[in-house]
């Protein structure tokens, strides 16, 4: 049988608790019992060579800090931290032989068999694929990757991109867009290239010209707007009276910030 025993330090400074194992070395609890290992937080051997081995079941729940010196392996499954990091030098996804997805230092690299893999980044909602360049000294900059759409069912030019400038922010963008009408029997293609600022105390302003080189098999149009209102940069398009148009646009543009 196993058996717990306490040993008390004396003097109401608390107490050490040991579980101690029968003669065949186990320690198990009885059909649907529960063994609680409480009020502490280290688990220890008595020997320099023993060991302390778990076998636990589906879903076991952990509370602390859990550490595994020579690796942590789940062979099915996931390993999931709810709250805080889970760090490592190396982290490799392998989601089939053809493709992985290693991740190791700063860089991420395609893997796999298949001797040509993608490397997809989707953003939530109408967020973008950021790269923080230079920041510090004359200048902080940022690039960012988008993408935006729009339908219309008239003549009216349509914002469909809409970027804001803060006081002493200069941005350049430019646009790839496609349109098409609902039935796809009319098309417009193009790009369209801006740069603006604005300067401390005035409104957004453009810098040299809008430049744009776009076809239409229609009426539909491109053109680009400054909105002091809002104080941002827009590309709108203009579709075609009493004709569902869709429009969308990959972007990138550089804002430069005075610092």
């Amino acid at each position: 049988m196993s058996q717990i025993g306490t040993r008390s330090t004396g003097g109401g400074g608390g107490a050490l608790n040991t579980l101690t194992g029968d003669i065949g070395g186990a320690i198990n609890p009885t059909a649907g019992g529960t063994i609680i290992l409480a009020g502490g937080s280290n688990l220890s051997t008595s020997g320099a060579g023993n060991t302390i081995t778990f076998n636990v079941a589906a879903s076991p729940s952990f509370a602390g800090t859990v550490t595994a010196g020579t690796g942590f392996t789940a062979t099915t499954g996931n390993i999931v931290a709810t709250s805080g990091n889970i760090y490592g030098y190396d982290i490799t996804t392998n989601t089939s032989a053809d493709t992985t997805l290693t991740m190791e230092d700063n860089g991420l690299f395609a893997g796999g068999t298949n001797a040509n893999v993608d490397i997809s980044m989707t953003t939530k909602g109408s967020g973008c694929v950021v790269i923080d360049g230079i920041a510090g000294g004359g200048l902080n900059s940022v690039w960012r990757t988008c993408q935006a759409y729009v339908q219309t069912n008239d003549a009216t030019p349509t914002v469909l991109i809409a970027i804001p400038l803060a006081a002493q922010e200069m941005v350049t963008v430019t646009a790839t867009i496609n349109g098409f009408v609902s039935t796809f029997d009319e098309s417009l293609g193009g790009t369209i290239t801006l740069s603006a600022y604005r300067p401390t105390g005035g409104d957004v302003t453009l810098v040299g010209m809008v430049q744009s080189n776009f076809s239409s098999t229609s009426t539909s149009t491109l053109s680009a707007a400054l909105n002091v209102v809002a104080e941002s940069v827009e590309i709108e398009v203009t579709g075609v009276a009493a004709e569902i148009w869709n429009f969308v646009a990959t972007y990138s543009y550089m804002y430069t910030t005075h610092p």
